[in-house]
């Protein structure tokens, strides 16, 4: 195959031409494609199951810390460490919820479509020019890319706070010296359980949407 006919031109360099009903048969079926993907039970499944996780951490950790009474031994404040912990799971359950839906809208809008097809047809740089600017005029492409880079800012926010949390939660266990076993227990359950079901999640993960 010749490098022209690798880029969509006709012999002699020329772009082929496309009407109107060429382009909305073209977005329209762009716009199936990529809900049939999203909206996928393979799709759907995973990202369900990655929110019934961190929603699953966050009841649990809410539970210990409010209704579990640590041992009279116990130095440390496990009591605030789970309420704390549990605070963090509710925000990346929340903001990754966020982020989805978000991206969902994003994708399904005709300016954005519209921008893809017209890359898959190898459009003019001048009428990819113009797709585009259509797409940043459309306020609410414009308000779902903020609201996407917001919340995965926070997101990743977040998660370093988790880290740093977590990396308490260890040296707060080697600090009580096993005078607090069982909210320790408690804490390993959790994160155990949690690494295995993520673990599973991420075999599940479906294919990235081809655009």
């Amino acid at each position: 195959m010749t490098e022209q006919a690798q880029e969509g031109l006709l012999p002699g360099g020329q772009r082929p031409a496309f009407n109107r009903g060429q382009t909305t048969a073209a977005i329209d079926e762009k716009k199936q494609e990529i809900e049939q993907a999203l909206f996928s039970s393979g799709n759907v499944s995973y990202h369900v199951m990655i929110l019934v996780i961190r929603l699953g951490v966050c009841v649990a950790c809410f539970y210990i810390g409010n209704a579990v009474r640590p041992q009279k031994s116990c130095e440390q404040n496990w009591v605030l460490w789970y309420n704390v912990a549990g605070t963090i799971a509710f925000l990346q359950t929340v903001t990754t919820a966020f982020i989805v839906a978000k991206s969902r809208t994003m994708l399904a809008n005709d300016h954005v479509l519209k921008t893809i097809v017209y890359k898959e047809q190898n459009r003019s740089d001048e009428e990819m020019q113009r797709a585009a600017e259509e797409m940043v005029e459309d306020p609410d492409v414009m308000a779902s890319m903020a609201g996407v880079a917001a919340n995965g800012c926070c997101l990743c926010i977040v998660n370093i706070l988790d880290t740093i949390w977590f990396i308490k939660a260890l040296l707060m266990d080697f600090n009580d010296h096993g005078r607090c076993s069982q909210m320790t227990n408690y804490l390993y359950w959790i994160i155990g359980v949690s690494a295995i079901l993520n673990l599973i999640s991420q075999c599940l993960r479906p294919k990235p949407v081809n655009m």
